[in-house]
């Protein structure tokens, strides 16, 4: 039973179209996984090992491929229900076999997101002005509460690095307005969680803070 969902918001772009294979998503054997896929494939480039930027920058990688790992399973989570295990296993897992702590942190942010969803739920409300939640595309939905629980769960990531990593996936995978959305949203939350004082960094993710207008003794 193939299902084509297309996802809407915002302004004036075209939602790009997910196809959700519910009976694969549903289905007890593992070997049978959700299809969902942006419109347009990416060519993995190769990086060398041997120079320290680029170890960075597989770091990096590796960590954005754990995000959009992420919200492939929100989307599926929020579709066919289930449990959290199991879409960790068909969705979230499968992509890491050589990479541990990639699938960790992937594994971590996923349940965190659905743990907070009532209070990320309540800050995207607050912040999208004449917009109801219902009219907004749910993959930005979904992209929005990922990088809110970035926000307040991760003390060790840097809130520009959760607001630019949310603007690159939505631009991937959502409408050709979603970046400017979820930028938006973003900036306006992360202006309330200072000026309650619940933006609480420490270590790395107190990076470009100071940046940040009323940061002080905002963090930790």
């Amino acid at each position: 039973m193939r299902r084509e969902v297309t996802a809407s918001g915002p302004g004036r772009g075209h939602a790009r179209n997910f196809i959700v294979d519910y009976r694969r998503a549903t289905c007890d054997n593992p070997r049978r996984r959700l299809l969902f896929q942006p419109a347009r494939r990416h060519r993995v480039r190769r990086i060398s090992p041997c120079n320290l930027y680029f170890e960075n920058a597989t770091a990096m990688s590796s960590r954005r491929n754990a995000r959009e790992r992420v919200v492939q399973a929100l989307y599926a989570f929020e579709l066919g229900g289930g449990e959290e295990s199991a879409v960790i296993n068909r969705i979230i897992r499968p992509g890491f076999d050589d990479d541990p702590t990639a699938f960790a942190f992937a594994e971590s942010l996923f349940l965190a997101t659905l743990d907070i969803r009532d209070q990320s739920e309540k800050l995207i409300r607050r912040h999208a002005r004449n917009w109801e939640l219902s009219r907004i595309a749910l993959v930005d939905r979904l992209i929005l509460r990922m990088a809110i629980c970035e926000l307040l769960k991760f003390e060790d990531i840097p809130p520009k690095v959760s607001i630019n990593e949310a603007i690159d996936i939505a631009k991937k995978y959502s409408t050709a307005n979603s970046g400017r959305f979820v930028n938006g949203i973003l900036d306006a939350v992360v202006a309330e969680l200072v000026e309650e004082g619940a933006l609480r960094k420490s270590g790395r993710g107190r990076v470009g803070l100071e940046s940040i207008s009323g940061t002080n003794g905002a963090s930790t």
